[in-house]
């Protein structure tokens, strides 16, 4: 018997930002999406495939430069300051997106070493 692929799935959360599950039965991922939005099954909102995702399956994390050239927005993760990260103020810092702000701190403080 052939094993089933895994397959993209997502929900919007509670912030209005949207979680994503990689599963191999839909009905089984919407009950992993409700129990990590915290809410009921009935309650998930806006419950979508995506299969521009799937081959994201193995590592289950679709890569940040993907979802933002997708229009997708990132939160800053330099300090978690929650500033929203969009497509044309995307920075990278090691493997953390920064927004322009904690970017610029950066930046300085790296001129103030030398």
């Amino acid at each position: 018997m052939k094993a089933k692929i895994k397959k993209c799935y997502s929900a919007e959360n509670n912030d209005g930002g949207t979680e994503l599950v990689w599963h191999r039965h839909g009905m089984a991922a919407k009950r992993y999406l409700a129990m990590e939005i915290g809410c009921d099954f009935d309650e998930v909102a806006d419950f979508k495939r995506r299969p521009e995702f799937d081959s994201y399956a193995e590592t289950e994390k679709v890569p940040d430069e993907v979802l933002l050239s997708l229009g997708w927005w990132l939160t800053c993760q330099k300090r978690l300051c929650d500033s929203w990260v969009f497509e044309e103020s995307y920075k990278a810092s090691g493997n953390q997106v920064i927004c322009d702000e904690c970017n610029a701190e950066s930046l300085k403080g790296e001129d103030n070493a030398g």
